[in-house]
């Protein structure tokens, strides 16, 4: 709905004509409606300013103010329109006189500044002073008059002719080559010092990774110094025609005894007997007391072990040899010239089959989930070499398989 404009038309102007003519002293009036009607009535004036105004602004109604201010820049005095909605004012009042603010800037013509506002802080005067200072284009005065007849003076030059002698100083220029060519001293020294640092940080560099280099490269050297003294011991070997130790036996007392009393007894040894198994457990057999007495430990320069044929013991060595009724061999730890005797069954490292693998080629061998594979020797870190389950020796893949301990 429109504002009724009419009715109070004459109140309304009046207020208006007062404040806009600058021989009164009334700076601000206010207008409301009547009731909950849109007729626009006047409410008040004054002239103790915006402060003065700010006290007569109802929080809980619409209403109109229309003041005077002197604009701060120009000195000149602005006429502003205040929109004022109280935040106490019923939401359907404010949303019906929400286009009431075109008809009243149309009765109360010559407005420069319209500011809409809600609370105190919003009519602050210094907030609606600034905002008038900030409609004016441009900054200046009608207070002050510029004296245009000020005292003018002939118009001068700074030329001065140039004198070498004055210009030129020797003993400051002499001063100033001398500071030069202590920088650039000071500059090379620096310079050399710098390169000197470089050179010494990169010697140091190099002598740590020749260091590294050296520790990386050492245990290569004791293993091919290792594979070479054992090439030449099995040369040495190879080229020998006898077994030292069996002609030191052979020539020894207790050598022939032991052969003579073996070709005795050995008519009365089968060679299905079960002793025989457990004579051969054990490698090397054990010597008599006789002979180990008697035989003297040499030390010889190539310390590789020496393969020997087994030889049987005497007989009355075969029947002392334990055996119960279940077939259960008693094995006893057995010693030689205090060196304990390892046994041929020893299957090194060991790893149970976790998957099925099948062979790719002859390189290679194949198990099944749960076999045993013995005699491994990790030679890569996925790759291993052993002993398979139906004898056969070569690769397999290390993930197939767990080490057992």
């Amino acid at each position: 709905m429109s504002v009724n404009l009419e009715k109070n038309r004459e109140a309304i102007l009046a207020a208006w004509k007062d404040v806009v003519d600058d021989k009164t002293a009334t700076d601000w009036a206010l207008f409301g409606y009547e009731g909950q009607t849109n007729t626009l009535q006047f409410v008040s004036k004054g002239d103790g300013g915006l402060e003065e105004l700010k006290d007569e602004l109802n929080s809980g109604k619409i209403m109109y103010a229309f003041a005077r201010v002197r604009d701060p820049k120009t000195s000149l005095p602005k006429c502003i329109l205040i929109n004022w909605q109280g935040e106490g004012a019923p939401m359907v009042r404010k949303g019906t006189c929400a286009n009431h603010i075109r008809d009243v800037s149309n009765l109360l013509k010559g407005v420069h500044v319209t500011i809409n506002a809600r609370n105190d802080e919003e009519v602050d005067p210094d907030i609606i002073i600034e905002k008038v200072a900030k409609s004016t284009g441009s900054a200046y005065t009608f207070g002050q008059r510029i004296d245009i007849d000020r005292q003018t003076t002939p118009v001068g030059t700074t030329y001065q002719r140039t004198i070498p002698k004055n210009e030129i100083n020797i003993a400051e220029r002499d001063k100033f080559w001398q500071k030069e060519e202590e920088e650039e001293k000071r500059r090379i020294a620096e310079e050399r010092r710098i390169k000197e640092e470089k050179r010494i940080q990169a010697e140091k560099e190099r002598q740590q990774r020749e260091q590294m280099l050296s520790e990386r490269e050492s245990p290569d050297r004791v293993v091919k110094k290792n594979d070479s003294n054992r090439q030449e011991a099995e040369q040495l070997i190879k080229m020998r025609n006898f077994d030292p130790r069996a002609m030191f036996e052979k020539n020894t007392c207790a050598g022939q005894m032991s052969s003579r009393s073996s070709s005795k007894d050995s008519n009365s040894i089968s060679p299905n007997d079960t002793n025989n198994s457990k004579i051969n457990t054990v490698w090397p057999p054990q010597a008599n007391d006789a002979t180990e007495a008697e035989i003297p430990i040499e030390k010889n320069n190539v310390e590789e072990p020496i393969e020997q044929q087994p030889v049987l013991e005497e007989a009355q060595t075969v029947t002392a040899q334990p055996y119960n009724a279940q077939g259960v061999e008693y094995i006893e730890d057995n010693f030689l010239n205090g060196n304990e005797i390892l046994e041929y069954d020893d299957l090194g490292l060991r790893a149970e089959a976790l998957y099925d693998y099948q062979a790719a080629d002859e390189t290679e061998i194949s198990f099944d989930p749960g076999d045993i594979i013995t005699h491994i020797d990790q030679i890569d870190a996925g790759w291993w070499q052993g002993l398979g389950p139906d004898g056969t020796f070569g690769l397999f893949p290390a993930n197939y398989v767990q080490l057992l301990e």
